[in-house]
């Protein structure tokens, strides 16, 4: 059975959909196809769940046409495909002026730097968490706290005085 997980993996990026132009939507349509068709569902009920025709659908499927971006956000929506602005629904305002406060930063770093770069974000607030909880949460991700340690650490990461 397909899950959200798998249909991401199609997709595997968060879009915004209005920043993407007529090209980059038209491009879009085969993979829309192949995350309905994943999903186990017929054009006719894609199209009816996102509120458009089925000859809609099937013009972006094709990509004879790029689909509007009102368009593409119900599509995507119904399939469970992440997008920029889900996030202000989906998180408390905390939430939000943390992403939006962090995200410009992150952006900056070279690509070569943001996966230890999240991984240091990651197990600094599960520590965080695990002191506000009193030493009650111990794993997070898979990983103790001691593994989280020694594999920031490895990466050049966090130092172990980070984490306390």
């Amino acid at each position: 059975m397909t899950t959200p997980d798998d249909v991401q993996k199609i997709f595997s990026t968060i879009f915004d959909v209005d920043s993407l132009t007529l090209d980059e939507r038209q491009k879009l349509g085969p993979k829309v196809r192949e995350a309905r068709l994943s999903l186990g569902m017929k054009q006719a009920e894609l199209a009816d769940a996102a509120g458009i025709s089925r000859k809609t659908l099937s013009d972006l499927e094709q990509g004879r046409r790029g689909a509007q971006a009102g368009v593409l956000h119900k599509v995507l929506s119904v399939l469970g495909v992440p997008q920029v602005g889900d996030a202000e629904t989906k998180y408390s305002e905390a939430t939000q002026l943390f992403i939006a406060s962090t995200a410009p930063i992150f952006d900056t770093l070279p690509v070569d730097e943001q996966s230890g770069a999240h991984e240091d974000v990651v197990a600094l607030l599960a520590s965080r968490l695990a002191r506000a909880n009193r030493g009650g949460l111990r794993l997070v991700g898979g990983m103790d706290e001691d593994e989280r340690r020694a594999a920031s650490h490895d990466q050049g990461g966090l130092e172990e005085s980070d984490l306390d």
